[in-house]
């Protein structure tokens, strides 16, 4: 009897160890939203130009409006470079670029932020971004938003 409860709390002592391979070390800032994700909405709006597709893809008399959003790490673990890829039927693709995006850890999600201004949330499955900015000479503004998903 004695045998079989030196052995149970034996058994029950290493069982209850934590071992050191559990942890999950966390993922560098820049890893953990990096991919292609693929755009759910998009919305831009600059002078009278205006363009609102609030589901995408779009499609109107044969022609397919779709995009992609990429962020792709740079060399320190917390930047990144977003490309953003329109594409219509029939149509060369649109890109444009923005690098040195830091990306902050903001609870369970990342922050994006270029310069001292956040513009966009990610969370590695899912990103939002929210961009406007108004000229100083003809007081236009001009923002661009979007919602994107892996």
């Amino acid at each position: 009897m004695k045998t079989l409860l030196l052995f149970l709390l034996v058994t029950l002592t290493f069982t209850a160890c934590k071992k050191d391979g559990d942890e999950v070390a966390p993922a560098k800032p820049a890893e953990a939203v990096a991919g292609t994700y693929n755009l759910t909405s998009f919305y831009y709006v600059s002078g009278d130009d205006r363009i609102n597709l609030p589901t995408l893809p779009y499609t109107q008399n044969g022609q397919t409006v779709s995009g992609t959003a990429s962020l792709t790490p740079q060399t320190t673990d917390d930047q990144v470079t977003l490309r953003l890829t329109l594409k219509i039927t029939g149509s060369d693709d649109q890109s444009i670029e923005l690098k040195n995006i830091t990306v902050q850890q903001n609870g369970s999600g990342y922050n994006l932020t270029a310069g001292n201004q956040t513009i966009a949330s990610a969370d590695g499955k899912k990103m939002n971004l929210a961009i406007s900015e108004t000229d100083p000479t003809t007081k236009e503004t001009s923002e661009l938003r979007f919602t994107a998903e892996k």
